[in-house]
C-alpha cells in the first residue's frame, strides 16, 4: 500500500481551473464544482483505473434522491464516503448528479481537491470588468499638430 506524500497532496490541493467553479444554480450563496475537474485530478495523481466510486441508495423520494457515495482508491489504502442528493426530475440524471454530489463533497473534505472552494474562497463568480478611463482635463487637450512648411526652392 502506498502513502498519500507531501507532492501528492500539494498537487490534489491545486487550485481548480476558473471553468470548473461556478455559481450554485438555486443557492446563490453557494459554489458548484463540475465533478469532471474533480475525476481528472483523482485521475492525474493516482492514475486512470485506479480508483472505484459507489452510490447506494439511501431515500428516493418523489423529487429528490439522496444516495450514500464511496470513493475508494486501494493502492493507497484510501476510503471516502459522503451523502449527496438531487431534484432532477429525471431519474437517470438525479441519480447520477446525486453521486456526483457525494464525490465533489468526499473530494473536498477528505482529498483537499477544490477546498478552497468548501472555503468560500473561490465563488465561481466573474469578476465585475475593471473599465480604465483616463481622463484629460479641457486645458491639457492636444492642439492638433500645426503644419510644417516646405521650403522654397
Amino acid at each position: 500500500m502506498g502513502k498519500i506524500t507531501s507532492e501528492m497532496r500539494a498537487k490534489l490541493r491545486e487550485p481548480l481551473p476558473p471553468e470548473a467553479v461556478s455559481p450554485h444554480p438555486t443557492k446563490t450563496y453557494l459554489s458548484t464544482i463540475k465533478s469532471i475537474y474533480v475525476a481528472e485530478r483523482i485521475n492525474d495523481v493516482f492514475g486512470v483505473g485506479s480508483w472505484t466510486l459507489k452510490g447506494e441508495p439511501v431515500e428516493m423520494g418523489d423529487k429528490n434522491i439522496v444516495m450514500k457515495v464511496i470513493l475508494e482508491i486501494p493502492d493507497y489504502d484510501f476510503y471516502g464516503e459522503a451523502y449527496g442528493g438531487n431534484d432532477n426530475p429525471d431519474r437517470g440524471d438525479a441519480f447520477k448528479g446525486a453521486v456526483t454530489d457525494g464525490l465533489t463533497k468526499i473530494a473536498a473534505q477528505q482529498l483537499e481537491i477544490g477546498i478552497a472552494v468548501f472555503k468560500g474562497l473561490t465563488t465561481g463568480k466573474k469578476a465585475p470588468a475593471v473599465v480604465n478611463k483616463t481622463h484629460t482635463p479641457t486645458s491639457a487637450k492636444q492642439q492638433p499638430p500645426k503644419a510644417k512648411s516646405e521650403p522654397s526652392g
